[in-house]
């Protein structure tokens, strides 16, 4: 078994950007980073299942609500990694210790 099929599959859906403040793509980059080696992550494609849904939101508006309620979900709101840590180490027990952010 190739050690990539051991993976969860990571979909990310983003706002529609509304909050200058709030570089998502940075913010993506760097969740990235922190969970290589541990999932697959992607934007969230529709004709795909995911283990994780995590949605970016640069404020509070429901703009962007999980497509499948079934499928656990964690919301970020703003782009803190020591919080982005703490809510993806609950779904990856073994990210203690590494760091969402730059050093």
């Amino acid at each position: 078994m190739k050690k990539t099929e051991n993976r969860k599959r990571v979909g990310v859906i983003a706002c529609g950007g509304c909050n200058p403040l709030y570089d998502r793509a940075a913010f993506y980059e760097s969740l990235k980073a922190l969970l290589a080696g541990h999932a697959h992550m992607e934007f969230a494609r529709r004709d795909r299942r995911y283990d994780l849904l995590i949605i970016l939101r640069g404020c509070d508006a429901p703009c962007t609500d999980p497509p499948d309620p079934s499928v656990k979900t964690v919301i970020f709101t703003s782009p803190d990694p020591d919080r982005a840590k703490e809510k993806l180490a609950a779904v990856f027990p073994s990210l203690d210790g590494r760091s969402a952010g730059p050093s």
